[in-house]
């Protein structure tokens, strides 16, 4: 048995130390890291779709001021 899943014969999963689950492309590079195996599954999807698609438009800007009174 080996230590990491396919998954849509596209990326690999494998449980790393501390529990956590790491995705992998096919050529090994890393993907993203999560704490359970299905919050990874889709994260690792929604990414590479988003990656070949586009990403979403950012909707919210921030300006970078801090002004706080006291």
């Amino acid at each position: 048995m080996s230590d990491y899943e396919w998954i849509d014969n596209i990326f690999r999963v494998q449980q790393k130390s501390f529990g956590t689950w790491s995705s992998y492309s096919k050529d090994g590079a890393g993907i993203l890291t999560a704490l359970s195996k299905e919050h990874l599954i889709s994260a690792t999807r929604w990414y590479l779709q988003a990656k070949q698609e586009g990403f979403p438009e950012q909707t919210i800007q921030c300006n970078g001021n801090a002004e706080e009174k006291l």
